[in-house]
């Protein structure tokens, strides 16, 4: 079940990436139908905005050239947007397909899960020759056994001084 999540959450980052590098790439195809599209509809409109916080506001009515002007600035903004998006989407898709991947690699050999945690419980084998598993093909994993007696942490003496 896990791998089927593991292998569906890779497709999904692919086709989300996909999709998204589709769109960029139609945003640059049709780049001129845009904003000659953008220009035809922003004709005759009235745009406002502030010149500063305290320094009023100002509107005007594009016409022609303003307009086409107008329409290049916008598109020209949101490519920008475009292309942080994909990123984004990069990003986040290689992160849940990676937590995919990890949590579906600890589930088929857990003994590489977390050696900081074998090691705190006295079971981590420092000494084990190179290229040599713990892993026993006829028996399953084999840990060497817990330390005899309490398992106590060490605790170094108070020193003001320092």
């Amino acid at each position: 079940m896990v791998k089927i999540y593991t292998m569906l959450s890779v497709l999904a980052a692919l086709i989300v990436l996909g999709a998204e590098i589709t769109r960029v790439a139609l945003y640059f195809a049709a780049k001129r139908n845009l904003i000659n599209d953008c220009a035809q509809e922003a004709n005759g409109i009235t745009i406002g905005g502030w010149n500063s916080v305290w320094g009023g506001s100002w509107s005007t009515t594009l016409t022609g050239p303003a307009a086409q002007e107008w329409c290049e600035d916008r598109w020209e903004r949101g490519v920008w947007g475009a292309i942080v998006w994909l990123i984004v989407v990069v990003v986040l898709g290689w992160l849940f397909a990676s937590m995919a991947f990890s949590y579906y690699h600890q589930l088929l050999s857990p003994h590489t899960v977390a050696p900081s945690q074998a090691f705190r419980m006295g079971a981590f084998n420092s000494h084990q020759p190179y290229g040599q598993s713990p892993y026993n093909p006829q028996g399953g994993y084999q840990y060497p056994a817990p330390r005899p007696g309490p398992q106590e942490d060490y605790v170094p003496p108070y020193d003001p001084h320092k």
